[in-house]
């Protein structure tokens, strides 16, 4: 799976934009803290959405459905948004660190 691509097909330009805001917030792009530090693009998300609603859905739709995918089940995704929203970045990653193909990408 390519996260960047997905992400660029489902909402195009959304990328970008919240690059340059995790960029200008934490000086990182956002699939970057999302596979480092994944509460800080909660926060990212909090602020650009303006509530925990929008930020939810948000990262759900974007990030966490894919990430899903890769476990081949979407029962991950309510355990992968409770850590990134309870700042517990060492559980999601831990998660994630669960999926072969984060951990060894298929070359293009």
């Amino acid at each position: 799976m390519r996260l960047y691509a997905y992400i660029r097909s489902r909402a195009p330009g959304l990328l970008e934009f919240l690059d340059l805001l995790c960029s200008k917030l934490y000086g990182s792009k956002a699939l970057d803290l999302l596979l480092t530090n994944p509460s800080k693009l909660y926060s990212v998300l909090l602020t650009y959405y303006g509530d925990s609603g929008g930020a939810d859905y948000a990262a759900l739709l974007l990030f966490l459905n894919p990430l899903a995918e890769c476990f081949g089940s979407y029962e991950v995704v309510r355990e992968l948004l409770d850590a990134m929203k309870a700042g517990n970045d060492g559980r999601f990653l831990e998660l994630i660190g669960r999926c072969e193909e984060l951990r060894a990408p298929r070359a293009a």
